[in-house]
């Protein structure tokens, strides 16, 4: 004898309810998934003596926002939009010539060496931040570990001088390989930085991205900067324009952070 069973159609129809209400309360209550990092490749990185030109291109996959070119000192290159990037830049646009380029783009960036880059570039120093993790989470008010390598093949530009910088999550710049910062604001992510730089002024950085408490989700990506203004034209415009000040993306400090100390006052002479 064949038998066969079947459902109770009211209670398969209510168990499929029930669980597309489970689902949509849960999508409902989780907090919005964080936008994937971009995923940066420098694809050229070139200085030709003999045009006189430096050549940075490269792609961005997954961004949808600007992509900032800085040499490794800081200083913005340009940048372009999206998924990639190409510029070229004259002698005339830059005051050196950069033994590196470092990129931004997504919330995450890459470092590439120039190639035919001076010949002082050859011993520039190299330096990698060993922990914590891209990503790592931190608790606020509870100290956190911080450890870097540096090294230089270059025995006359030593020694070298450190330098960590929290984005403001954390006071104070320390200056050796490992650092102990406890971090007092909550809810947000930092881009903290490393740095080397040697006895004859070059230098090298590393950065990782790290999680104090939940940071909210859906915030506005990075707005586009202006350029960098040409070299002896910094002065150039007409009363009212927006300056453009040429200074590292790092945190500003003058004898204290400014983010903890209001209403404070430090001279600045332009160069």
């Amino acid at each position: 004898m064949n038998s066969t069973s079947h459902a109770q159609p009211s209670s398969h129809r209510g168990g499929s309810l029930f669980a597309g209400l489970l689902l949509t309360l849960a999508a409902a209550l989780a907090p919005e998934a964080a936008v994937a990092a971009a995923k940066l490749k420098i694809a050229k990185a070139v200085w030709s003596d003999k045009a006189g030109t430096l050549t940075v291109k490269g792609s961005a996959k997954g961004n949808s926002g600007p992509v900032d070119v800085y040499d490794i000192n800081g200083r913005r290159l340009g940048g372009g939009q999206d998924a990639s990037f190409a510029l070229t830049l004259g002698r005339q646009d830059l005051g050196n010539v950069p033994c590196a380029v470092r990129i931004e783009a997504g919330g995450t960036e890459a470092v590439k060496l120039v190639k035919g880059a001076p010949k002082a570039c050859t011993g520039v120093p190299t330096c990698r931040i060993t922990n914590p993790a891209e990503g790592a989470s931190l608790q606020i008010g509870v100290q956190s570990h911080f450890e870097a390598t540096a090294n230089s093949s270059d025995p006359t530009a030593q020694p070298l001088k450190y330098e960590w910088d929290f984005a403001g999550g954390a006071m104070g710049h320390p200056t050796e390989l490992m650092a102990m910062p406890t971090f007092i604001r909550d809810n947000s992510r930092y881009r903290v930085r490393f740095s080397a730089t040697d006895a004859k002024g070059r230098r090298c950085e590393d950065a990782v991205e790290v999680v104090v408490g939940t940071p909210p989700a859906g915030l506005p990506g990075k707005v586009s900067e202006q350029a960098t203004p040409k070299l002896g034209g910094e002065l150039d415009g007409a009363k009212g324009d927006v300056v453009v000040m040429p200074v590292e993306d790092w945190t500003y400090q003058c004898v204290a952070d400014h983010d903890y100390q209001p209403n404070q006052q430090a001279a600045f002479n332009p160069p």
